[in-house]
């Protein structure tokens, strides 16, 4: 915990690299996943933050990775593909996810 929070608010290249290590581990863990995209976008490697994002989703079968994509394109000023993951996030059925994309394709 205390690594994770030193390199989120306080970016070290020890604590950094020690994410990116257990989040290429094959037994990563979903807090793992969070911490190197958000990791990834503190270092405005912002491509590379969807994109792993995107991979966990997938590994995970994880909708709620749909929100954080969708505000990442957002503050990265790409509003079409937001507003496109949004249409897909809705897609999947589950009320909680799809309100959750509706509001972040709005900006909320």
């Amino acid at each position: 915990g205390a690594i994770a929070n030193s390199a989120l608010h306080h970016p070290s290249t020890v604590a950094t690299n020690m994410i990116e290590r257990a989040a290429s581990r094959p037994d990563v863990t979903r807090q793992i996943a969070w911490l190197e995209a958000a990791s990834l976008e503190n270092q405005g490697k912002n491509d590379q933050a969807l994109a792993y994002m995107a991979k966990m989703q997938d590994d995970f079968q994880d909708n709620s990775f749909y929100i954080k994509r969708i505000n990442l394109l957002r503050k990265m000023n790409r509003m079409n593909d937001a507003s496109l993951l949004a249409m897909e996030c809705v897609s999947h059925g589950d009320t909680s996810i799809r309100d959750a994309c509706v509001a972040a394709g709005k900006g909320e």
